[in-house]
């Protein structure tokens, strides 16, 4: 076809000044093969992009259009065929030059920073084989091995293919040898192919903008947007089995899976149709994820085929050209299976307005009022994002965070409600939120109208990752803002972002609503507007609505219940008493000013409080304040309160605000409560951070603040009394000593811990802790299942006998008591019938645990490693000290269906446990016979207690 090509430019140019087109391409189809053959230095994981690739896509042109049609066109549209088959790929070719400039590119460190980060890239691993430091790329490892070696070719050549449109536009037109001495095809055409060549990467909608028709050399014409058709279709189509080469990549000992995939994906083709009638292709596929990505080829087919055939009348240069090829059969079969509709790969789908009425209506929010917190949160993170840039571009950084709140000041958010018309029993109120932030591009608004894309918006990570961590704005699930939908089915936003003098004015509309997610946008040079993002709706609420909670925070919608006359007043405002319960709420914390406009009232600031936590702790990433009202316990993420989280900790309760960490790893979807798995790290976090908290302002704490602190620092620090030392003034280790406890205060700690007994009353039935003293004994009321002051009583207790025991009330109850005393160490069980019926009631322990050894059958006794996991003895579980421990040789068994059951005892002995029991034997120098032994002494002894117990005997 080539030949035949050349022959027609040939015979068409002959004794005419556009000879030139013959003669240039007579020297560019030696020479640019050979530019095409050095893409493979750079890009062995790929498909050929070789003379192979050139010369099959000027066959698919000619079978599509046939050789009648090439005969009809003008001599500059053949030689704009020829060229562009060959040029087209010429971005793909790296000068030396180049590396080096791409190894120092800010978009080539992008690109790796956003792989390493994108874990479901093809070049992840690649890319972490390199460090980031100061914008300079490292290997991470001293050895260079083969695939830190491939890893830089593999990600400098997705660079390069990322924009390698461009550069081979940049190439025909500036680089190349397409304008030859002696051949003066003029720069005007060049500039053409190089548009040609330009958008056969891109949308079809760049092809459209091409000329329909520019005049060539002599009296013809040539037709880009016609040829650019044929290109994007020839190059489409070569989907044959030989665009890999299986030489090139066998050199690497990597390869990445998606060259594997595409590799497979040619082999793949069993039927290939290509002519001027119809266009067909059947691959056959074992791989689902082949089959996957040869099905995306082919719908990649269709849609150009779709595109053009639509657009034909104003592509082809003449009438008589004819038509495209109908589009036969273009079918995927994946081996063993079935597709659903005879044509689509079986795969689930959700329809976009169904996926946000799920959002909507499936209980994610507690109140759908909770929308504006997510609005005001994302002009909070805009106007972060806008502090952080222009103090970057003015040479400032923030040593602590007390500046950069000063900064913040400078940047309030304003909020107005409005009330609007009133049409029978609706009122229509208007919301507006303006702030002074970053503003939006289209392609921010593209991220915010695409649920759930957020984190790919690398502009806005790229500056986030620049910035300290406590600094950085809150994160996104990527489905905040749709939350307004449940209060609307319109938003406007005028935005206009920092240094940019374009203003967006856009509408979104509802996804699940009559205008299907609608987005309409206008750009205007509106100069005066600031930076910054108007956001406003209206919603319209019932004047009197037929059923309302009201949640026990919301103090605004509670004042607005009370006060509602139903005589006399037209409208009980809840809902929007609620949202500015949650507008005073968001604002506790944020250290950004809120100023809020009701109707024609005056604006109030919200957060006039400069500070609301004591301390920041900037090497844990949290803010602190500590106080020993053990009522007083909030967390907060990033400034705002996480309403339904709880933390507890034992002497002092916290105001914590996490200024560190993935919002999606630390908080549920709604924000409104911690992650279970994160729950320990904040602890240790909390706990640390009060360390360095009370190291620094030990001596400067008031009355029982100081004696709490103590008490804090030896109960958390008890196992590192170096640390303690270290760390803390000398009267921090014994102040405890003082804290006055019991109803009037009317002991020390020191007392109690000094007493020769201590009875713990293992009662429920008290709300507070209580204390009673006789003689040098001590008797306790504990009030909850875990005390943190108890645990510290028992700890300082020195050598001690626990003894566990039962006494009967005056209304027959068994209560449980246990007895510290001093004494040699050893435990004591008076009341055996008691404790074999708490210990078959446990539940969720498994069917065995370990239980108390008492002294007699110490050969039992089994070292206090946690070997056996969760398998642990609950008895003393109030007394948070060791104590001697067997395993118990009886498990629990249930016996009864779905309904009813009932428990039993069975005694279980066998040579596991007794290996289980010498493998971990306390003592060494126990015998396996002294175990045995024990162990029938002990079910000898116990069995009178246990009988009601054992299951019945059959006989």
């Amino acid at each position: 076809m080539i030949t035949e090509i050349e022959k027609l430019l040939e015979s068409k140019t002959a004794g005419k000044k556009s000879h030139v087109f013959y003669t240039q391409w007579q020297v560019a189809k030696d020479y640019i093969p050979q530019v095409l053959s050095a893409i493979s230095q750079v890009f062995p994981h790929y498909s050929l992009h070789d003379r192979t690739h050139s010369e099959t896509i000027i066959y698919n042109i000619g079978r599509i259009i046939g050789l009648k049609t090439l005969e009809k066109m003008s001599a500059i549209d053949l030689w704009m065929i020829l060229s562009a088959a060959f040029y087209h790929d010429i971005g793909m070719f790296v000068y030396s030059e180049e590396k080096i400039n791409i190894f120092q590119d800010k978009d080539f460190v992008e690109l790796i920073k956003n792989c390493q980060l994108e874990t479901s890239s093809h070049l992840h691993e690649y890319a972490l084989c390199f460090d980031i430091k100061e914008d300079k790329i490292h290997y991470k490892d001293d050895i260079l091995d083969a695939k830190n070696y491939d890893a830089a070719m593999f990600l400098l050549a997705e660079y390069v293919r990322g924009k390698h449109s461009e550069r081979t536009q940049e190439s025909i037109c500036s680089n190349m040898p397409a304008k030859l001495p002696g051949n003066p095809i003029p720069q005007r055409i060049i500039e053409v192919l190089g548009s040609i060549c330009y958008v056969h990467t891109h949308s079809f909608d760049k092809v459209m903008e091409l000329p329909f028709c520019e005049a060539g050399i002599d009296h013809e014409d040539c037709h880009p947007r016609y040829i650019a058709c044929l290109l994007r279709l020839g190059d489409l189509l070569d989907i044959d089995n030989n665009r890999f080469s299986e030489v090139l990549l066998q050199t690497l000992p990597s390869i990445p899976i998606d060259t594997i995939w595409h590799n497979k994906k040619h082999i793949s083709v069993k039927h290939l149709q290509i002519n001027e009638t119809k266009i067909e292709a059947i691959a056959e596929c074992e791989d689902y994820d082949i089959a996957d990505i040869t099905n995306r080829w082919f719908s990649m087919i269709d849609a150009e085929m779709y595109n053009q055939m639509k657009n034909w009348n104003n592509i082809v240069p003449d009438t008589s050209y004819g038509f495209l090829p109908t589009l036969g059969k273009m079918e995927v079969v994946l081996k063993d299976y079935d597709t659903i509709n005879g044509k689509d790969r079986p795969s689930f789908k959700i329809d976009s307005s169904k996926a946000i009425e799920l959002l909507q209506g499936a209980g994610l929010y507690k109140e759908p009022h909770q929308f504006i917190r997510e609005l005001l949160q994302n002009s909070v993170d805009a106007t972060i994002l806008r502090v952080f840039v222009e103090s970057e571009q003015n040479g400032e950084s923030f040593d602590n965070n007390e500046d950069f709140y000063k900064k913040c000041k400078n940047y309030p958010i304003k909020v107005s409600i409005k009330r609007g018309k009133f049409e029978k029993d609706k009122i229509e109120w208007t919301i507006k939120i303006s702030d002074n932030g970053i503003g939006m591009s289209k392609t921010d608004l593209s991220y915010l109208t695409t649920t759930g894309s957020s984190n790919k918006n690398i502009e806005k990570k790229t500056i986030i990752e620049r910035m300290p961590e406590w600094m950085r704005p809150s994160g996104t699930f990527g489905i905040g803002f749709q939350s307004v939908f449940l209060f609307t089915d319109k938003v406007n936003i005028k935005t206009r972002k920092v240094n940019k003098e374009s203003v967006l004015n856009v509408t979104l509309f509802n996804p699940a609503g009559e205008k299907d997610g609608a987005v309409l946008l206008q750009t205007s040079e509106e100069g005066q507007k600031p930076f910054g993002t108007d956001i406003e709706l209206d919603i319209v609420r019932k004047s009197i609505p037929n059923i309302w909670t009201i949640p026990m925070e919301y103090s605004m919608a509670s004042q607005v219940i009370s006060s509602y006359d139903f005589v006399n007043d037209d409208s009980m405002d809840v809902d929007i008493a609620k949202i500015i319960d949650e507008i005073y709420q968001f604002s506790y914390a944020s250290y950004i000013p809120i100023h809020l406009k009701i109707d024609e009232q005056d604006d109030r600031l919200l957060n006039v409080e400069d500070k609301k936590f004591d301390y920041f702790i900037k090497e844990y990433g949290i803010e602190l304040s500590i106080t020993n009202d053990l009522n007083d316990s909030h967390i907060f993420f990033r400034n705002q309160i996480v309403r339904n989280a709880i933390f507890s900790e034992n002497f002092f309760s916290f105001q914590i605000n996490i200024l560190s960490g993935d919002a999606k790893k630390i908080l549920t979807l709604n924000r409104d409560n911690i992650q279970t798995e994160y729950y320990p790290i904040l602890r240790n976090k909390v706990i640390d951070a009060t360390f360095e908290v009370l190291s620094k302002h030990y001596n400067k704490l008031d009355g029982d603040v100081k004696k709490y602190a103590s008490l804090f620092i030896n109960y958390y620090l008890k196992n590192d009394i170096d640390k303690m030392k270290k760390m803390f003034p000398e009267d921090a280790l014994d102040e405890w000593e003082t804290l006055r406890i019991g109803e009037a205060n009317q002991y020390t700690l020191k007392e109690v811990i000094d007493s020769d007994r201590i009875v713990i009353n293992d009662s429920f039935h008290f709300l507070t802790r209580q204390f009673v003293k006789k003689d040098n004994e001590f008797k306790i009321t504990a009030n909850n299942h875990s005390d943190g002051l108890i645990d510290f009583i028992t700890n300082k207790i020195g050598n001690h006998k626990l003894r566990y025991f039962t006494e009967n009330e005056t209304n027959g109850k068994i209560v449980k008591f246990f007895e510290l005393s001093k004494g040699k160490p050893e435990v004591i069980i008076d009341d055996w019938t008691s404790w074999f019926k708490s210990y078959l009631y446990q539940n969720h322990y498994y069917s065995r645990n370990l239980m108390p050894c008492v002294d007699k059958y110490k050969c039992l006794r089994v070292k206090e490693t946690n070997f056996l996991g969760g398998f642990c003895d609950h008895t003393f579980e109030k007394i948070k000290k060791k104590y001697p421990q067997m395993i118990c040789p009886y498990i629990r068994i249930t016996d009864g269906g779905f309904f009813t059951e009932s428990r039993m005892l069975k005694e279980l002995v066998n040579d596991k446990l007794y290996n289980m029991v010498y493998d971990n034997r306390f003592d060494e120098a126990v015998t396996m016979e002294q175990i045995k032994e024990t162990y029938r002494q002990f079910i000898d002894d116990t069995k009178q207690y246990v009988q009601c117990f054992l299951p019945m005997m059959t006989p």
